[in-house]
C-alpha cells in the first residue's frame, strides 16, 4: 500500500491513463493540426508522463483528503493538480533538455513562460483537467478496476501487469537506446561538419590567394586596359581551375571527399530511420536549445525528416 493505495491498483491506474493519455494527445494534434499522429515518446500507444502524473496526484490526494470517499473538493483538486502537473512537465522538460540538450515542447511564445519548460496557461489547463478526472473519470476508472478483480483474480492480474510491464520496458530500452545513437551520429555530423568547412575555408584562401596573384601580375604587365582585362580573366579562370584539380588531387581532396561520403551516409541513415520518422512526426516541434553548436545540424536533419515525411504522405495521398 501506498498513502492508503494498493500498489495493484497504481500499476493498473498508470497503464489506463497513460493510454487515456495517449489517446487525448492524438486528439488534440487531430484537431490542431487537422494529422493523425502516434503522439507518445515511445512505440506503443501509450504515454507514461500521464500514468505518472495522476498516480502521483492520487497519492498526494490522499495524503491530504480521501480521494476515494469523495472528500476532496474541487478546489483543492484544481491547486494541487495545477501545481503537481507543472512541477512534472518542468521535471520532464528539464531533464530531456539537459540529458539530449532538445526541446520536445516549448511554450516561449507563450505569455508567463518559465524558459520554455511550462506556461502559467497550460498549467491552469492541467489543474481543469485534474478536476474532471478526480470528479468524473476516476470514480468510473476505479468501478472497472475493482471489476476487473473479480473476474480476473490478482494472482492473473499480476502477471497480466508482469506482461505489460515488461512490454512498455523492451520500448523503453528501444526508444532509449535509438535516442541515444542519434544523439551520437548528430554529434558525429557536426563533427564531420566542422571539419569540412575548415578545409573549405584554407582552399577559399589559397584560391583567393592565387588569384589575388594573377591579377596583380596581369595588371603590372598589361600593355592595354581591354587586352589586360581579358588576359585577367583567362588566367584567372585557368588559376581556378587549376587550383580545384590540384586540390581534388591532393591528400586533403580526398579526405574532404571520405568527409562528404560519410556525411552523407549519416545523413541517409538517418532520414530513412522508421524511428527517427516517427520521434520528428509525433513531435513537430523539437529543437535543439539556443547555442547548441550542433543546431544548424540538428535543424538540417529535421529539415529533410520533414521533405521525407511529406514526400512520402503524397505518395501515398496519390494511391
Amino acid at each position: 500500500m501506498i498513502a492508503g493505495i494498493s500498489v495493484y491498483n497504481l500499476l493498473w491506474y498508470f497503464l489506463f491513463y497513460s493510454f487515456g493519455g495517449w489517446v487525448v494527445e492524438v486528439i488534440y494534434h487531430a484537431v490542431r493540426h487537422g494529422k493523425i499522429v502516434n503522439r507518445g515518446f515511445l512505440n506503443g500507444p501509450i504515454c507514461p508522463i500521464y500514468g505518472m502524473g495522476v498516480d502521483g496526484l492520487l497519492i498526494v490526494m490522499h495524503l491530504i483528503q480521501p480521494v476515494d470517499a469523495g472528500y476532496a473538493s474541487p478546489v483543492l483538486v484544481f491547486i494541487v493538480g495545477t501545481i503537481v502537473c507543472t512541477l512534472v512537465e518542468l521535471i520532464v522538460g528539464w531533464l530531456l533538455d539537459v540529458r539530449y540538450h532538445t526541446r520536445w515542447w516549448d511554450y516561449s511564445n507563450l505569455p508567463l513562460n518559465f524558459h520554455g519548460y511550462i506556461c502559467l496557461g497550460f498549467s491552469l489547463v492541467w489543474g481543469l483537467a485534474v478536476v474532471l478526472v478526480f470528479k468524473v473519470v476516476h470514480p468510473w476508472m476505479q468501478q472497472q478496476t475493482n471489476r476487473m478483480t473479480d473476474f480476473l483474480p490478482q494472482p492473473w492480474g499480476w502477471i497480466l501487469l508482469a506482461v505489460f510491464y515488461t512490454m512498455l520496458l523492451a520500448d523503453l530500452i528501444v526508444t532509449l537506446a535509438f535516442l541515444a545513437g542519434l544523439e551520437k551520429e548528430i554529434k558525429e555530423l557536426g563533427r564531420i561538419r566542422a571539419s569540412m568547412r575548415k578545409v573549405s575555408n584554407g582552399l577559399t584562401e589559397t584560391i583567393g590567394n592565387s588569384s589575388v596573384k594573377v591579377a596583380q601580375t596581369v595588371q603590372h604587365g598589361q600593355v592595354q586596359a581591354a587586352l589586360g582585362a581579358r588576359e585577367g580573366r583567362e588566367r584567372l579562370a585557368e588559376t581556378l581551375e587549376e587550383e580545384k584539380i590540384r586540390f581534388a588531387q591532393s591528400r586533403v581532396g580526398e579526405n574532404m571527399m571520405e568527409m562528404q561520403s560519410r556525411y552523407d551516409q549519416l545523413v541517409q541513415r538517418i532520414t530513412t530511420s522508421h524511428s527517427a520518422h516517427r520521434i520528428f512526426t509525433a513531435f513537430p516541434d523539437i529543437h535543439l536549445h539556443e547555442g547548441s553548436e550542433l543546431k544548424d545540424t540538428f535543424s538540417e536533419i529535421k529539415e529533410k525528416l520533414t521533405a521525407r515525411i511529406d514526400s512520402s504522405k503524397k505518395g501515398q495521398t496519390r494511391k
